[in-house]
């Protein structure tokens, strides 16, 4: 699946001033992934308040952007539109693990923002230090949604804790296991009586059979 991300007017701004190629630089940072590239509606207008130093900004946001209808969405700018929309989103997905909307990296300067995107965990976030292009240090929210990510996938399904709770339920009928499903252990097999015909002597013609024998051996 393509990366879904998310660019703020500043991130744009500072790429279109030191001639960036954008998508090339992004998709280099992803490992050649495939991207898809978002906008904010209120971007846009703040855009169109700038005048001519954001008309190039502008003309690429509209040219490779998908736009984000936020005038719904509470907040008296673009980044406080963002964080909200984000929130409304991550609580949807927390309520549904199997929730099949979108899931957003952001690409911004703004530094409080990144902080406040960062406590929700689990939003890649990118910005531009000076012309190099950097991919922000997962927050300990993040690692901490990422660790409970991977317990849920080791973690046996219905079938089969189902499969499992049959299985020890056979062994605990059979004697196998404890009332608490550990294994009882295993008894030690007391040693055999010895073979009563080892013990008997040998015979004084057997013993006289085997003079013989060493006697011709040596002759």
């Amino acid at each position: 699946n393509p990366y879904n991300i998310i660019l703020d007017g500043n991130f744009i701004f500072t790429a279109i001033k030191f001639k960036i190629d954008l998508r090339n630089r992004i998709e280099t940072l992803l490992q050649g992934s495939s991207i898809n590239f978002f906008v904010l509606k209120s971007v846009l207008k703040e855009m169109e308040t700038i005048g001519v130093k954001g008309k190039q900004s502008l003309e690429f946001a509209k040219s490779f952007c998908e736009i984000i209808d936020d005038d719904k969405v509470n907040g008296n700018n673009p980044a406080e539109k963002l964080l909200k929309l984000l929130e409304n989103q991550h609580s949807l997905q927390n309520e549904s693990v199997k929730s099949k909307s979108k899931k957003y990296c952001v690409a911004t300067q703004d530094k409080e923002l990144r902080l406040q995107l960062g406590s929700l965990g689990a939003i890649p976030l990118m910005y531009w230090n000076h012309v190099i292009l950097t991919l922000e240090a997962p927050s300990t929210t993040s690692k901490e949604i990422s660790k409970q990510s991977e317990n849920v996938k080791i973690s046996p399904t219905e079938d089969e804790y189902s499969v499992i709770q049959q299985a020890t339920a056979g062994k605990k009928s059979s004697g196998l296991v404890e009332s608490d499903g550990t294994p009882k252990p295993r008894l030690k097999r007391k040693a055999s009586a010895p073979n009563p015909l080892s013990m008997l002597q040998s015979s004084s013609d057997s013993q006289k059979a085997k003079k013989m024998k060493i006697r011709k051996y040596h002759s």
